[in-house]
């Protein structure tokens, strides 16, 4: 057990859809209903029902991709990314990960900050 202990880590699960497969459900579905509406209306143009339901279909399943597309990124729960430092996950973090940062103060500086000017008697 002393070994799992030393080895294991806390893992961080992703609860979010995958975009690939989303977005090819809704061309997919996109594509079978534009095929039957395109072969089920009536059609009054010369090159054909076939041709008609596959550029219908074709059109559909844009639309499907357009609407999975938007509906899986409003149900991606990713808000921000985790605050665990950086590397690896089964290394242990720096010494630097958990010291607050120092602020450097030196009494020489070249250039003024914002609001100040270079010469105090110009400061009225």
């Amino acid at each position: 057990m002393d070994e799992l202990d030393r080895v294991a880590f806390d893992a961080v699960v992703r609860s979010a859809p995958r975009f690939g497969r989303f977005i090819g459900t809704g061309v997919f579905i996109g594509f079978i209903a534009g095929l039957i509406i395109g072969l089920v209306l009536p059609n009054t143009t010369a090159v054909g029902r076939g041709t008609v339901a596959l550029l219908v279909a074709s059109g559909f399943a844009i639309i499907g991709a357009i609407v999975a597309g938007a509906l899986v990124v409003s149900l991606d729960g990713t808000k921000r990314a985790p605050t665990a430092h950086a590397g690896f996950p089964w290394e242990p973090p720096l010494a630097s990960d958990d010291a607050e940062p120092q602020q450097v103060a030196s009494e020489e500086t070249t250039e003024p900050s914002v609001g100040q000017t270079a010469n105090p008697k110009d400061a009225k």
